[in-house]
């Protein structure tokens, strides 16, 4: 009965040591990837992007459950083509 229990302790204490390494090696670890400094600012037009915004919300996609070839799928595909007119 005693050879159980130092087994397990073992076993319980291999698994603290092996968490705790794990854990270890999770918190000191440095990122591989290059850093980046600030980005440019590029001028935006906002009153384009309001325009495009609301073109965009105009075409309703809720899914009523129709099913294939319904009304929300014809919706969709209006906006599939939508974006690359608008945004060429």
């Amino acid at each position: 009965m005693k050879s159980w229990k130092r087994i397990g302790l073992g076993v319980g204490m291999g698994l603290l040591i092996l968490v705790g390494f794990m854990g270890f090696r999770a918190v000191n670890v440095r990122s591989l990837q290059p850093a980046g400094g600030p980005q440019p600012a590029f001028p935006v037009d906002s009153n384009l992007a309001c325009q495009h915004l609301s073109e965009a919300v105009r075409i309703p996609t809720i899914n009523t459950g129709e099913g294939p070839g319904g009304r929300s799928m014809t919706n969709i595909a209006s906006l599939r083509f939508w974006k690359p007119q608008s945004f060429s």
